[in-house]
């Protein structure tokens, strides 16, 4: 799991300007199922007779249980880059934002697939979980409504990237971006500071700004403690 492609700085996706922060690594789906599989089965193996028989007989089930087939449909139509990201202007509940994004290799494919698990979500969940698909600038896009759920989590597909954010503003911003109708982000002279120490290619980084987790903590830490002396 540790052996994956070198990424730089010119793979990360349309970051939002004023970005918090970002966590970006290469991470090859594909051979990660299959490395994780392999493990699965000989531990199945040494714990119970023809246990790694058993898994196969499993997985080989799960693409009637999903509606896709979690290694071709799934892993094989993902790209190995992956970036969790902060967005301090997103529109959610205390004005945290996030989002997450994964470079696609077959788009057609993980759409279908996305498709069809969606829909086994939403009738496993008794429609607890539902999604509704619409087009963004010529992309796929999901909106999801989660019972009780204080946010409203959002997809987008592009022929490049899946983006998932916690909002449908945060997926809305994401495309802009991709079209080069909004800013993106660029490192301050902090951050490129900071990133002269960083290596032109890597397989994981994290930019974060600490001023920003510090002043969340300043807003909310009198919320929680007047709390806990109410309940004291």
């Amino acid at each position: 799991l540790a052996d994956q492609t070198p990424i730089t700085l010119a793979d990360l996706p349309p970051l939002p300007a004023g970005s918090a922060g970002f966590i970006v690594t290469s991470f090859n789906w594909s051979k990660s199922y299959d490395t994780i599989l392999g493990v699965v089965r000989r531990l199945a193996d040494a714990v119970t007779e023809n246990g790694a028989a058993k898994v196969d007989e499993l997985m080989r089930k799960a693409p009637e249980v999903l509606g896709f087939d979690p290694k071709s449909d799934l892993c094989d139509s993902l790209g190995h880059i992956v970036c969790l990201h902060i967005d301090s202007a997103a529109g959610v509940p205390g004005g945290i934002g996030a989002g997450f994004a994964i470079s696609v290799q077959n788009p057609e494919r993980l759409r279908k697939a996305l498709r069809a698990g969606l829909q086994r979500l939403q009738e496993a969940s008794s429609n607890a979980i539902t999604s509704t698909e619409e087009e963004r600038a010529g992309r796929t896009a999901w909106l999801f409504d989660m019972v009780n759920a204080p946010i409203q989590p959002a997809a987008a597909l592009d022929k490049k990237w899946l983006f998932i954010g916690l909002n449908p503003q945060e997926v809305q911003s994401f495309v802009l971006r991709l079209d080069g109708k909004l800013e993106r982000w660029k490192p301050s002279p902090a951050e490129n500071e900071a990133l002269k120490s960083v290596p032109k290619e890597f397989v994981a980084l994290s930019l974060l700004d600490p001023r920003f987790f510090y002043g969340r903590a300043i807003t909310y830490f009198p919320i929680f403690a007047s709390r806990e002396t109410r309940t004291a």
